[in-house]
């Protein structure tokens, strides 16, 4: 059974699509596309580290699901698992720094799971998350315009 979707990438040489599952399988470090080192000099770390990411998402996504599915009074909150993921690994940053175009895209996904959520709950109920999306998209607008306006 899977428990999550793949962690996806691109390859800044060739700018191809890829996860880190295509990076695993072959064990090199090169960017299934065009065969460039990905980490050149870190290709141990990068291997290291995708396969930690891997697995701790799939731990991650099972023991979510569980708690999720326990009968009860308990009920996880969503944002405070995405906040987390978004304010603690800080790539919002570096990619507004190095990625511009690819921080927009970033914001366009996040606005489409809004509008999936959206469509699921009753206007009331959905304000919370919408105003805390419509909060981090605000944020990584101003991160990218810092870093144009920097430029």
């Amino acid at each position: 059974m899977t428990y999550a979707l793949p962690i996806e990438a691109t390859c800044r040489h060739c700018g191809g699509d890829l996860t880190l599952s295509e990076v695993l399988a072959e064990r090199d470090g090169r960017c299934p596309r065009c065969t460039t080192l990905l980490s050149p000099e870190w290709t141990e770390v990068l291997l290291d580290e995708a396969s930690r990411a891997e697995r701790s998402e799939r731990v991650l996504i099972l023991s979510l699901r569980r708690l999720v599915g326990l009968p009860g009074n308990l009920v996880l909150l969503p944002h405070s698992v995405l906040d987390a993921l978004l304010e603690e690994v800080g790539w919002e940053e570096k990619m507004a720094k190095e990625l511009p175009e690819l921080l927009g895209q970033e914001v366009r996904h996040a606005r489409l799971a809004l509008e999936e959520w959206d469509s699921l709950q009753p206007a009331a109920e959905s304000r919370s998350l919408a105003r805390r999306l419509g909060s981090l998209a605000a944020h990584l607008r101003r991160s990218a315009n810092e870093t144009e306006a920097a430029s």
